[in-house]
């Protein structure tokens, strides 16, 4: 077999244009929808059910941005010595996800390619309301079917929302619950009072406990990679205690945030295991500025506008 030959069977196999590196880069498209966000029994005010918000069709990348892929990107902007450690994963591992990046780093790489980061509300339609109808997410590294997709987790999520709840949502005091540098002291003694009381995410036990190339990450719903694990993903909305289909301004913002929860989460190896983070409808603040070495990034396209 000629070496054409072999490259153009493997491009087909993966379905995807390739990257510099060699990873995948395959663009999802999901049609028109609603979705009710958060579960009514969170642990978390904040990520308890909102909705329905109505969505129009787009294209989110099938799995988080590949470091390989950002550096490409990175090293047209000049920036330097704050992006050595990205270029040296690169080096090493170019489909790893680009990690560590700022908010601001994230949504201009995804402009660049004509798309943006998505909203909380296009990410958890994404993440949890299957629209392609695929059957069960499978899992790449065991290649069987998971036995609970993350929608039959979410079950209870579906059911209505009563005015208690609802009434409980609106009152959520943000200047007591997340207050500015507090926050993370504030969210640990959160998971503190209610991880011994809830049980923790069936989806836990099927998550990598350490960083893998994107393409191998968890796959869940839309053929989706790593939308629950591996890396938590950057989000465009600024936090708001209330979640809004249109995000909160910037003049209201101190945090963007963060879905998805990370490797670290899936690991009782690790100092930061909390396994209750590893949902779906769980919204984690964090200041855009901020480099974090578990948080990346996917991005979303219109569907009216033809992106790389």
């Amino acid at each position: 077999m000629s070496r054409l030959l072999l490259l153009i069977l493997t491009a087909l196999w993966w379905g995807t244009t390739a990257s510099a590196g060699g990873c995948p880069e395959k663009k999802v498209t999901l049609p028109a929808g609603e979705v009710f966000t958060g579960a009514p029994d969170s642990p978390f005010p904040d990520s308890r059910r909102r909705g329905p918000f109505a969505l129009e069709g787009f294209r989110i990348d099938q799995t988080e941005v590949s470091v390989g892929r950002f550096v490409a990107y990175a090293q047209t902007k000049q920036w330097g010595k704050t992006i050595q450690d990205l270029v040296a994963d690169a080096q090493s591992y170019p489909c790893r996800p680009a990690r560590g990046v700022t908010w601001e780093m994230a949504q201009g790489f995804c402009e660049a390619q004509g798309g943006a980061l998505p909203s909380e509300v296009q990410w958890e339609y994404a993440a949890r309301i299957e629209s392609l109808g695929q059957g069960s997410p499978r899992w790449p590294a065991k290649g069987g079917p998971l036995p609970l997709t993350p929608e039959q987790v979410l079950a209870r999520a579906d059911a209505p929302l009563s005015h208690t709840e609802e009434s409980e949502v609106e009152a959520i005091n943000l200047d007591a619950l997340l207050e500015g540098e507090n926050l993370e002291e504030n969210l640990e003694k959160l998971l503190e009072d209610t991880e011994s009381g809830i049980e923790t995410s069936v989806l836990a036990d099927f998550i990598q406990p350490n960083l893998v190339d994107v393409q191998n990450a968890y796959q869940g719903p839309n053929q989706l990679h790593g939308m629950i694990g591996n890396v938590w993903e950057w989000t465009q909305d600024w936090y708001s205690p209330i979640i809004k289909l249109q995000g909160t301004s910037k003049a209201d913002g101190y945090w963007k945030v963060v879905r998805g929860g990370s490797f670290q989460n899936a690991s009782v190896d690790n100092p930061n295991e909390q396994a209750t983070l590893l949902n779906p409808t769980i919204r984690n603040p964090v200041k855009p500025t901020a480099e974090v070495p578990h948080v990346g990034f996917r991005c979303v396209y219109p569907l009216t506008r033809s992106a790389p």
